[in-house]
């Protein structure tokens, strides 16, 4: 387990926090209160996570991401940098935005965007 200068991680009151095996959080990370994350996790500086959250296996997380609290992300997922993660995220996703959607769909709204001006 590798962490970062400038870290920050809450200890739980009720349950555990947790950072699994050869995970890795850069710096500049906030860890709440009762989060497991699991092993091989790679986290970007500045993302914060809130209180209660379960990050599976093997997750990949961009800087700046944010996460609410009390949310279930799935092994072998990505999320995009600068990205809100409001719900749940199912295994094997790629997504990214605010609300982090499927990355294919946000891709596509930038596109659209972009056309009409925006």
């Amino acid at each position: 387990m590798y962490i970062g200068s400038g870290c920050t991680i809450d200890r739980a009151k009720i349950d555990y926090t947790y950072i699994g095996k050869n995970s890795m959080l850069d710096n500049l990370i906030h860890v709440a209160h009762n989060v497991i994350i699991g092993q091989n996790a790679c986290i970007a500086a500045q993302t914060g996570i809130s209180g209660s959250v379960v990050i599976g296996n093997n997750v990949t997380v961009g800087g700046k991401v944010g996460f609410a609290g009390h949310l279930k992300i799935g092994d072998n997922v990505v999320v995009a940098a600068r990205s809100g993660v409001t719900k749940n995220i199912k295994e094997n996703s790629v997504v990214a935005g605010f609300p982090a959607i499927d990355i294919k769909e946000w891709k596509k709204n930038i596109i659209r965007q972009r056309k009409n001006g925006h």
